[in-house]
């Protein structure tokens, strides 16, 4: 989990950067990019209580698919069948 959890701070820290400093990015963006990037940081520095993307979940559970369609139907099936068991969230990349 620690290996994935760097892998996405990682990422998310190198795109919010080129995000802020592309002159074409709407200021929208720019400020999300600004808030992810002091996520990322603020975790950086007490990873115990600052872990806003994965909430200190031991275990993330990923369902990928062909398509987004296919993802989004996947992770409908698997969620509907444990609903009452744990929560999910679902991002999809357009395509």
């Amino acid at each position: 989990m620690e290996i994935f959890r760097t892998l996405v701070m990682d990422n998310l820290s190198e795109k919010s950067r080129v995000l802020i400093a592309a002159d074409k990015t709407p200021p929208q963006m720019k400020y999300a990019a600004g808030r992810w990037l002091s996520f990322v940081n603020e975790y950086k520095e007490n990873p115990k209580e600052k872990d806003r993307f994965f909430f200190g979940a031991p275990v993330v559970i990923l369902i990928a698919g062909d398509s987004s369609f296919d993802a989004a139907l996947r992770h409908q099936i698997w969620s509907l069948s444990l609903a009452q068991t744990i929560s999910a969230c679902f991002i999809a990349e357009q395509s």
